[in-house]
């Protein structure tokens, strides 16, 4: 099940890939959830584990007023529009996020409302984590940016979502990561009226298989530690993709793969 919308990475070409990882001898299984640690996958014989599970739950902003039906995860909206049963978003959806990730969701979100999406973002367009293109492709099909904005509270009308309640921000200081970090300037607050709200604000990692393994799990980012390329601190057990990264893209997910298997 390929998440990512078929405009962007279209169905034949997943199938023609899958259909070439066969061709060379793989086996896959699926439906065959991984509870127990890698180092029992060694134990039963086999030579060698890979762990690539990604990041595969969304992070959530619980914003005041919340939770409330019509606010949905970014990734869970993409799987239900994969799965062939997208929910019911009403026609003002409103995306909260500027990766690539809040992209899909925005321009898969117009494909079936057939109306703009809009984009909320804290930090400025060139700030934007979202590679430049697909954020280009976003404004091409008419949907709307708002840079600059902290969504702040969700106004509800009957336990029924009505708008999201947001604050004007500035560029302060530095963040670590050399973005300067919004400011929320008070006195500015305003209303976009909203029907759906999609948090894409990052996704995180599901690692309780590796709660009783000797492959390190980070604290601070929930990622594994690979050592020396994809090694972990486990023999015969590599990793890569996101759960090494952090969430990225599929080609350096690819390449890890090739390494590892080098």
């Amino acid at each position: 099940l390929s998440l990512a919308p078929p405009f962007r990475l279209p169905s034949e070409v997943v199938a023609s890939d899958i259909a070439r990882i066969r061709d060379l001898g793989v086996e896959i299984l699926c439906g065959r959830p991984v509870t127990a640690a890698p180092e029992t996958l060694l134990e039963n014989g086999f030579s060698g584990v890979f762990v690539a599970c990604g990041f595969t739950q969304d992070a959530t902003l619980d914003l005041e007023g919340g939770p409330l039906p019509n606010v949905i995860g970014a990734l869970t909206f993409l799987r239900q529009i994969a799965r062939g049963t997208p929910p019911p978003l009403g026609d003002r959806v409103v995306i909260i996020g500027g990766g690539n990730t809040a992209m899909d969701a925005a321009r898969s979100a117009q494909r079936l409302t057939g109306r703009p999406s809009t984009v909320l973002y804290r930090r400025t367009r060139d700030e934007m984590p979202a590679e430049a293109e697909e954020v280009d492709a976003l404004l091409m099909e008419g949907n709307v940016l708002q840079e600059l904005v902290v969504p702040r509270r969700l106004q509800a009308d009957g336990g029924i979502l009505s708008g999201v309640e947001c604050l004007r921000a500035t560029p302060g200081a530095p963040d670590a990561d050399g973005r300067r970090r919004p400011v929320p300037v008070e006195g500015s607050a305003f209303m976009i009226p909203a029907t759906t709200v999609i948090e894409a604000v990052g996704q995180r990692p599901d690692t309780r298989f590796l709660d009783a393994s000797r492959v390190v799990v980070r604290a601070v980012d929930g990622c594994v530690e690979a050592i020396q390329g994809t090694r972990t601190d486990v023999p015969r057990v590599h990793a890569g993709g996101d759960i090494t990264r952090g969430p990225s893209i599929i080609i350096a997910a690819s390449a890890d793969g090739r390494a590892a298997a080098l």
